[in-house]
């Protein structure tokens, strides 16, 4: 039609109906002039594809008159774009600033703060899933050192910066479940030294002793 824009549509459809009826016949059904059709044949490239990106503007800037004073606003730490446009009509009147550009006023105050705003903190959130990562109730683990060399499996643990550490009357239920475990399971070695800056612990035992739910060594 005379004065209408093609659609990306019509030039579909016109080029479906020109596989099987002539350019005049498929430019009626798609809607076009023939005159429409020939230049598409001669260039098939889509309506949409044929429009550039304009950099000027259609109409006045409604923000242009105070932008300088919403510049100025943006400095106060913490202020939000309804604040700066209540500002605005209180400075100027709601003649010249009416509740119309509030939205654009919003958009561009966004775009401003992206690219001249301050530094904004970055958190990266860390997830640690039940049993991919070994866990610790020990005020300090400083050093953790497993080494594994034939069939022996050793293991340091000390603990540095905590509170002064002193020796225990009686040992406690951790201390007497690794030594029954180590010692009398696993036919290891359990040495403990209380030292003033942090506990060690020297843990050593065959490695083919260790075994899995099935009862097999690991």
């Amino acid at each position: 039609m005379p004065g209408h824009h093609i659609s990306d549509q019509q030039v579909f459809l016109f080029m479906t109906h020109r596989r099987q009826h002539t350019q005049a016949v498929a430019a009626a059904k798609a809607g076009i002039s023939e005159r429409s059709a020939r230049r598409i044949e001669n260039d098939p490239q889509l309506p949409s594809q044929k429009k550039k990106e304009r950099h000027w503007r259609t109409r006045a800037d409604p923000l242009e008159p105070f932008w300088p004073r919403v510049e100025e606003l943006l400095q106060i730490d913490g202020i939000i774009a309804v604040t700066v446009f209540e500002t605005l009509q209180d400075e100027f009147g709601e003649d010249a600033v009416p509740d119309a550009i509030r939205r654009t006023l919003e958009r561009r105050i966004a775009r401003w703060r992206a690219l001249h705003g301050g530094e904004k903190e970055i958190f990266f959130p860390q997830h640690h899933e039940p049993g991919r990562q070994g866990l610790s109730d020990f005020t300090v683990c400083d050093s953790l050192k497993v080494t594994v060399a034939g069939e022996t499996l050793s293991v340091d643990w000390r603990e540095r910066g905590g509170p002064a550490v002193t020796e225990p009357e009686q040992a406690g239920f951790g201390s007497s479940l690794i030594k029954g475990e180590i010692e009398y399971r696993l036919r290891g070695t359990v040495k403990t030294l209380f030292a003033p800056d942090g506990l060690e612990v020297h843990l050593e035992f065959p490695f083919g002793k260790i075994t899995g739910p099935d009862g097999k060594a690991k």
